[in-house]
Parts: structure tokens; C-alpha cells; sequence
């Protein structure tokens, strides 16, 4: 039976824990790897190569072929994009930072034009999950300004622009507390809780930024006229 939730999941070990909350609670998930970062439990596609892409979503929405007449009854419902959590660890160079960027980003533009290509009837809603790359204002502690984890924030941009063109894709943004580059067992089983949690959610927030109890949502605020702002250094 095809899977209701598919995650293209981080080698981090916190997809498959979100995997192993989801099954517990009768949401079936499967989970795919980067070809770059495989793990185990995981199926494996190459990022850069687009037909493995049509192939997977062929797969997925599907269904089983003994219940489903046509590849155009979708079953996937939700697809979560963790594959930015790969790169938690600050990039040293240059070179790294491009690369980080990009291992970030052109997974999800190349699942995306799968999806339009394939012309379902339903299309899943697709939560793209990052790590310290919002910097909320007015938070302090776990991510500071500072400390944004800049080289994931690029797929923030490319989330809004592929929303903005195609608002039929359904793009949600949830962004994580920082995340140890050291794995910490106990640290990325509270962030897969915290993330269970999310997707569960019913409001269906187009972007999120969760920071330890605090769920964070951007809203327009007033700002008094008599107030003055300092330049950004």
C-alpha cells in the first residue's frame, strides 16, 4: 500500500524518528534519502537527476495497483522536505556554503516541476523543514541574528517564489530550532516531536518557526511614529 505521508528525509536521524511518531499515530510515511546522504531504512535518488523524481511521485500517488485503476488517484497526501537538515553543520568556506545552498534548494525545484508535470487530480501539500534559518525578531536564545543558519535560508526564498507562481503546490515553511551539528539523540527526538506535532496542526500556517514552546507565526505589526530604528551594520 502506498504511503499517505512521503518524507525525503535528512541523514540527522530526525526523519526517521518523525517517520517512527507517524507510523505510531496511523499515518503511514516512507522515506527517501539524498543519494548523497543515505541512511538506512530509506529509499535512495540521485538530487540532481529529474525522471527519479516523476518516477517517485509515479510510485507514490499511485497506489497499489491491485485498489487503483489510474495513476491519477492520488494517495500521498502530504510530502515533507528535510532534506536542508543535512547541511546543520555551518559551512567553512565559500565553496561549502554554495554547495550547502544548493544540496538545500534544487531538490525541492526539481520535485515541485514533478509535481506540475504530473498532472494529478490532488496535489499533496509539501512542508519544506529548515534549521535556524529564520531569525524571528524579539527571540532570543537558541537563535540569535547572529547565529542564523544562513546558508538554509536560501530555501525560505525559493519556497515563496514557487509559491507565488504556483499557489496550487500548496508550500508550507516550518523552521526548526538550531539543531547540533554533533548528533544528539536526545535533542533530534524533541525536534521530531516538535515537528509531529506540527504537521498535525489543522491551521495549515504557511510558515512557522518553532522555538522550544513557542510557535511563531509572521504577522504585520504597527510601529508607533515616534519610534526610530537603528541602520542594520
Amino acid at each position: 500500500t502506498a504511503p499517505t505521508t512521503l518524507i525525503l528525509g535528512d541523514a540527522t536521524g530526525l526523519s526517521s524518528q518523525l517517520a517512527d511518531r507517524l507510523c505510531r499515530t496511523g499515518t503511514s510515511a516512507a522515506l527517501v534519502s539524498d543519494a548523497d546522504f543515505p541512511f538506512e531504512g530509506a529509499a535512495t535518488i540521485p538530487r540532481q537527476d529529474a525522471t527519479s523524481y516523476d518516477d517517485l511521485l509515479r510510485q507514490a500517488m499511485a497506489g497499489d495497483k491491485e485498489t487503483s485503476e489510474s495513476s491519477s488517484t492520488p494517495i500521498l497526501d502530504h510530502i515533507v522536505y528535510a532534506w536542508p537538515l543535512n547541511h546543520v553543520r555551518e559551512p567553512q568556506s565559500a565553496a561549502q556554503m554554495v554547495a550547502a545552498t544548493q544540496h538545500a534548494s534544487e531538490g525541492l525545484l526539481l520535485l515541485c516541476q514533478a509535481l506540475l508535470r504530473g498532472q494529478w487530480t490532488k496535489l499533496p501539500t509539501i512542508t519544506v523543514v529548515t534549521s535556524g534559518a529564520a531569525a524571528p525578531p524579539g527571540v532570543t536564545g537558541e537563535t540569535s541574528r547572529a547565529e542564523v543558519a544562513y546558508w538554509q535560508s536560501g530555501v525560505w526564498g525559493m519556497a515563496k517564489s514557487i509559491t507565488f507562481e504556483h499557489p496550487e503546490l500548496k508550500l508550507r515553511l516550518v523552521d526548526m530550532p538550531a539543531l547540533p551539528a554533533e548528533r544528539d539523540y536526545d535533542a533530534y527526538r524533541r525536534a521530531a516531536a516538535l515537528l509531529a506535532a506540527e504537521l498535525k496542526r489543522a491551521d495549515k500556517e504557511s510558515a512557522v518557526a518553532l522555538r522550544g514552546s513557542q510557535r511563531l507565526l509572521p504577522r504585520l505589526a504597527s510601529v508607533g511614529s515616534g519610534r526610530r530604528h537603528q541602520p542594520v551594520q
